[in-house]
């Protein structure tokens, strides 16, 4: 029977697999472009949620993340990585978007998400749960309050690097494996202790290091050289530890960035 990691690591050779063939999906990155806006360097720069349209109230957004500065090397060469393939394989003047290394982490789980908001996570569908709309300060502390005690009972862990990808949506990603599946556990611990949580969640482990904005193609050439400079810190970086001992309880402000208020919470 194959383990999590080993389906992990079938998941990413796929999605290795379909930008080499297909290359980027245009129009998956149109539609990611109206939420970001250029500042006055011309780099593109999240909007906030209230700034999208439609709008979207405060806290509508929630998340846990595991943050990359729980290794200092592992942080230094992700961000390495980023600029060395920036530099050196995507076409100058490309559009990218990148994550200020303070921000680099590995999403964990949604409270609340923007396609499927939820004031009460922590109660089952159908138990008197209230419309979106409802949400409130009080609400919101019995969330983090259900949310903290859950942390605390679940032991800190380790999640190991696989590989780097740049995947067809235009996102470089650092990639994880869970061997001892203890991130699955947490996951689904999260998920008993806040059943009222969005329904769709993440179910792999990765670190988004840049997007690519540019509505331009990159030819066959090009990939093979993103592809390239993916293998070559895969070689680098693969079988690397990220130690998994505290998280971040965000409600986000920027599309797709971890700004916001945020606590931290430590595992057992």
């Amino acid at each position: 029977m194959a383990s999590e990691s080993d389906e992990l690591c079938r998941t990413y050779e796929g999605m290795q697999a379909t930008f080499a063939k297909q290359g980027l999906d245009l129009e998956f990155i149109a539609g990611l472009r109206d939420s970001y806006q250029l500042d006055e360097h011309g780099e593109p720069q999240p909007l906030t949620y209230a700034e999208l349209r439609p709008s979207l109230p405060p806290a509508t957004q929630r998340l846990v993340v595991f943050p990359l500065d729980t290794s200092a090397e592992l942080l230094k060469q992700a961000v390495a990585a980023t600029e060395d393939i920036i530099d050196h394989a995507l076409p100058p003047g490309t559009t990218v978007y990148t994550n200020a290394p303070s921000r680099l982490h590995i999403t964990i789980f949604y409270l609340s998400h923007v396609e499927d908001p939820q004031p009460e996570p922590y109660k089952a569908k159908g138990s008197g749960a209230t419309h979106s709309s409802d949400l409130n300060p009080e609400r919101l502390q019995l969330e983090e309050e259900t949310l903290r005690s859950a942390v605390a009972q679940f032991p800190a862990f380790s999640v190991q690097v696989d590989r780097v990808l740049l995947a067809n949506s235009g996102t470089l990603l650092l990639t994880y494996t869970d061997p001892s599946g203890q991130m699955q556990a947490f996951r689904s611990h999260l998920r008993k202790t806040l059943p009222g949580a969005p329904k769709r969640q993440t179910n792999i482990i990765h670190t988004s290091l840049l997007r690519i904005l540019s509505p331009q193609q990159l030819d066959d050439k090009t990939r093979e050289a993103v592809q390239a400079k993916c293998d070559e810190w895969t070689q680098k970086l693969r079988g690397k530890e990220l130690p998994c001992s505290a998280l971040w309880y965000l409600h986000e402000s920027y599309y797709a960035n971890i700004q916001g208020k945020s606590t931290t919470l430590s595992l057992k």
